[in-house]
């Protein structure tokens, strides 16, 4: 009985071992190139394999940006700290953050150089928190 029990759980065990610890198999990722998880193969399907790249749905989204929501809409120093951390990240020490109006669903902040000249108008959303330039 105990041989019949090793029997099966070896082959198992080996299994999982193999395909379930493999990352480019959970990914979708075949022998002959990248997949959704959705039955891509040797001609593209609905990934992208050894003919190019499909339409799947699924692998769309693996690449598409995703923009968290916050649950209440900005304010006006939230809108003001985003604007800050984004200017550092240019890390030009001539450019700073000017001033910063409500135009209803967005705030439009002025970036302004150290002498006050205009660089750019910011637009912040409200309800999203993306930013775009308004121009």
């Amino acid at each position: 009985m105990n041989k019949l029990l090793l029997g099966l759980a070896l082959p198992l065990v080996l299994a999982l071992t193999i395909y379930g610890t493999d990352a480019s198999a959970q990914m979708g990722y075949g022998m002959m190139g990248q997949g959704n998880g959705r039955g891509s193969g040797m001609m593209g399907g609905s990934g992208s394999g050894m003919m190019g790249p499909g339409q799947g749905l699924q692998h769309g989204q693996q690449n598409a940006p995703r923009y968290q929501q916050p649950q209440k809409p900005l304010s006006e120093n939230q809108a003001r700290e985003m604007l800050e951390n984004y200017l550092q990240s240019k890390n030009n020490p001539n450019l700073k953050l000017g001033k910063i109006e409500d135009k209803g669903n967005a705030f439009e902040a002025n970036i302004v150089t150290q002498n006050g000249s205009l660089v750019n108008k910011i637009l912040v959303d409200k309800d999203t928190g993306r930013m775009h330039s308004a121009y």
